[in-house]
């Protein structure tokens, strides 16, 4: 990924794909950037045009350089969809300069493992569960579908084995270090979904 985001795993369409990307947050982020920063282009041209003394260019060169941020960001994204009754996805990966997309069939996978350890910057300090998706080929690079702290805890994910229907991960304050295996029931979920191994780990 170009920029340090962290992208985040839930299940879409009742179920029937997985997408992996950015928290919904950061994406609003990108689009009011967006937004932002074409009305600030739009204040400067139209200032400048009819002299409402306002800024003029000033704003127009505030708004194209909030605008560019946002796009940067936007391109910067990594992401994968996983169509669970295509048995196909697509993803998007690679430096600025060999930026792609690479599809593929879901038999190209080979096992999700979850990890435990210490975080770091903001979660210094606080440990870490990690789901991460391998594929076959090597070459290949790994997906980290969740990265969470332990603070927190997925609830309503993991449905009764006569439910079809999946929810998104929520977060919501741990009661007990069951958090962990609340994870690991989440990976379990992914792996049969994908049909591929799962190494839940031992984090305790």
């Amino acid at each position: 990924m170009i920029l340090d985001t962290p992208l985040y795993g839930r299940f879409t369409r009742e179920g029937r794909k997985f997408l992996v990307a950015a928290p919904d947050e950061y994406l609003l982020l990108i689009k009011g950037s967006w937004v932002t920063g074409l009305v600030l282009v739009a204040i400067g041209i139209l200032s400048t045009l009819f002299d409402l003394g306002i800024g003029g260019m000033y704003w127009f060169y505030v708004g194209s350089a909030v605008a560019a941020a946002g796009a940067l960001a936007s391109y910067s994204l990594d992401f994968a969809e996983f169509d669970l009754r295509e048995r196909v996805y697509r993803r998007r990966q690679g430096s600025i300069i060999g930026r792609r997309i690479v599809r593929g069939s879901l038999n190209d996978l080979q096992v999700l493992t979850f990890s435990a350890g210490k975080g770091q910057g903001l979660a210094m300090g606080q440990q870490i569960a990690r789901l991460t998706l391998y594929w076959k080929n090597p070459q290949e690079p790994p997906l980290m579908v969740f990265n969470q702290p332990v603070a927190y805890q997925i609830a309503n994910t993991f449905q009764p084995s006569n439910s079809e229907s999946y929810t998104q991960p929520m977060l919501s304050k741990p009661k007990s270090v069951r958090d962990f295996a609340s994870v690991q029931m989440f990976g379990k979920q992914i792996a049969q979904s994908f049909q591929i191994n799962y190494s839940p780990g031992n984090p305790f």
